[in-house]
């Protein structure tokens, strides 16, 4: 297989050992006087970039290039997206009690819903009909999968994909207490209930919180989570 081309700024920049390829092979073409190469490491090392260029300055350029300070914390909020994509994954909770049938000792005291999930195949059209023509408001963006729309209070998140998800996904909002999410998460184990992912962080520093999610379903397989935006302390 030959090594990704050297000549533009790289690609896929959620692949982590596809940018390490990428670093390697801008460092072979600078120390081969490849033009395109050498104007990278300057657009980013400046004056720098006349020494003798090394591994950690290619990676710095890669880094850079790709949205990043520095190679490091590149490094570091790559391997923490593909820790969450994992944790994120229906199916990927342990159980409290296995096999224990459904009981109502306890209850989570639940208060408002915090957001719907819905799917579509285009976010432009979701946008207009449920912002030009429904009257919603749009709230934020997080492209190119997601766009939020406000509903007196209730935002309903629009997720992209090839295809229709079969039903929606209710968020109930739990206050931003730390541990709280967790704790109300034990009590769903403990009745019974199907959870599909334990309570992880999907979002640094959102605002000014972490934001965690734990996904479970009702006793008919509908999909249900809780959110929880906790501040993070100064």
């Amino acid at each position: 297989m030959s090594d990704p081309p050297s000549t533009g700024p790289p690609f896929r920049a959620g692949n982590l050992n596809f940018l390490r390829k990428q670093a390697k092979a801008l460092l072979r073409a600078a120390r081969g006087e490849d033009p395109a190469a050498i104007a990278r490491f300057r657009r980013i090392l400046g004056t720098a970039s006349d020494e003798s260029p090394t591994l950690s300055h290619a990676q710095l350029v890669v880094a850079r290039e790709a949205g990043f300070p520095s190679w490091p914390k590149m490094q570091d909020e790559l391997r923490w997206r593909s820790e969450v994509r994992a944790k994120h994954r229906l199916g990927s909770a342990t159980p409290l009690n296995g096999g224990m049938t459904m009981t109502v000792s306890n209850s989570l005291q639940l208060g408002p819903i915090d957001q719907i999930g819905l799917s579509c195949t285009d976010l432009d059209e979701a946008q207009r009909f449920y912002c030009d023509l429904l009257g919603l408001h749009h709230v934020a963006d997080a492209l190119p999968q997601m766009k939020f729309f406000g509903c007196d209070g209730v935002n309903i998140v629009m997720f992209k994909g090839d295809k229709i998800a079969p039903n929606s996904c209710i968020y109930f909002r739990v206050p931003g207490e730390p541990g709280l999410i967790e704790k109300k998460l034990d009590i769903l184990k403990a009745s019974g209930a199907k959870v599909e992912s334990d309570a992880h962080v999907i979002a640094r520093n959102w605002n000014g919180c972490n934001v965690w999610l734990a996904f479970f379903r009702d006793p008919f397989g509908n999909l249900l989570a809780l959110k929880s935006d906790v501040p993070i302390k100064k």
